[in-house]
């Protein structure tokens, strides 16, 4: 087993957890009576975003040097997104009596961790061949929108937010689909 396939696993196993607390969390998300379509497609981006994680780094099995920096960035957006699972839809889903209510409480700290997660993605990993810069607008685009949920807190805005970055996610899902 080679270092990448060692560290890997455990990447794996983490961001599966974040993908199971996310769909535990999904049938609640999108209950009629507590439902706020902000936070569902906050859910829903998140496991694209858990998606699109796991296929950089696996697309990266082939690196031979690894160093600290490079194990960071193996570890650091995976345990980012499992903590933003955790927030978004809670060990106890079917207690949230308002996932508005619930949204607000956490969006301070769920974008401010996005922005970690974004910045740890620039630093590490490697996207393409050399000049290909469409994945770097991709992760300019999320921290952009990061910075903006992290300091607004209009409802109109979060929805242009919310709406945005399942397009951007979306958007780099196919792009990786298409062989890109």
């Amino acid at each position: 087993m080679s270092e990448f396939e060692f560290l890997f696993a455990g990447v794996t196993i983490v961001l599966a957890l974040g993908i199971a607390r996310l769909l535990e969390g999904l049938r609640d998300t999108f209950d009629p009576t507590r439902h706020f379509w902000i936070h569902s497609l906050w859910v829903v981006n998140r496991i694209m975003v858990a998606l699109s994680i796991f296929w950089a780094q696996f697309d990266d099995r082939a690196r031979t040097a690894m160093s600290f920096g490079f194990f960071l960035g193996l570890v650091t957006p995976p345990a980012i997104l499992f903590l933003q699972a955790n927030a978004l839809v809670t060990a106890q889903p079917g207690t949230i009596p308002s996932w508005k209510d619930h949204f607000w409480t956490i969006r301070r700290w769920f974008f401010g961790s996005d922005v970690v997660l974004i910045l740890s993605s620039f630093l590490v990993y490697r996207y393409g061949e050399p000049g290909d810069v469409v994945p770097y607008g991709a992760l300019g685009a999320g921290l952009l929108l990061s910075i903006v949920g992290l300091v607004n807190a209009d409802e109109r805005v979060h929805g242009v937010l919310s709406v945005v970055g399942v397009l951007t996610v979306g958007a780099g899902l196919a792009r990786i689909a298409m062989g890109s």
